[in-house]
């Protein structure tokens, strides 16, 4: 007998994440004022969703920064790409359709900046996302982690789901972060961490990169 297939990850509907309620009392230019990327960097956002935060990400790196829009869910992508349309903007961001636990189409340690809203708790592979994001950022790069605490543990599907601050104790635990900010928050979350600047470099070209092009 095969082994049980384990539950699908959550993908919130376009609408829900697009409300102006919620950009309202989390506007991408607060959520990035304390830990956000720089002129010139490029930037992962992983589960971009309707790219919410992909214009504010753009116009901080400016003309010589990149942006790289992660995002599973094929809606989402249809309604940043709407949301963005007749914004010169939108040709300065690469588009990796996918899982955040997997992101081959980055190649290692070529991130500056990766942003992470409320992704862990749409994902039942935590540890291959964590892991993921530590892989394709920079030596001295950061990770703007943010997820909340409220999912009660009813069923299989919401116990793979549920983030806990024990869970994310351990996530965090599986690499040698460094706090990069103040965290923030007790039922929904806002860390900011460090790769370290001593972390040895991947060597260049390894035959696994898998880069997609523009």
């Amino acid at each position: 007998m095969s082994a049980p297939r384990p539950p699908p990850d959550r993908s919130c509907p376009p609408w829900v994440l697009c409300n102006p309620l919620r950009r309202w009392r989390a506007p991408p230019s607060k959520i990035l004022a304390g830990c956000g990327p720089g002129p010139g960097e490029t930037v992962a956002d992983v589960g971009s969703g309707p790219g919410t935060f992909l214009p504010e990400l753009v116009r901080r790196v400016g003309p010589t920064g990149s942006v790289v829009a992660v995002e599973i869910d094929p809606r989402a992508v249809a309604r940043a790409r709407e949301e963005l349309r007749g914004d010169p903007l939108v040709d300065r961001i690469r588009w990796i359709p996918g899982s955040a636990s997997e992101m081959r189409g980055i190649p290692d340690a070529s991130v500056d900046f990766v942003l992470a809203y409320g992704l862990l708790c749409c994902l039942v592979d935590k540890d291959g996302a964590v892991d993921s994001i530590y892989r394709i950022l920079r030596p001295g790069g950061r990770a703007l982690f943010n997820f909340h605490c409220l999912d009660p543990p009813i069923g299989q599907r919401s116990r793979a789901l549920r983030m806990s601050t024990g869970r994310w104790e351990r996530l965090r635990a599986r690499h040698p972060w460094e706090p990069a900010a103040k965290a923030t928050g007790r039922w929904i979350r806002t860390e900011c961490l460090r790769k370290p600047s001593g972390e040895p470099a991947p060597p260049p070209n390894r035959p696994d990169d898998r880069t997609v092009p523009p």
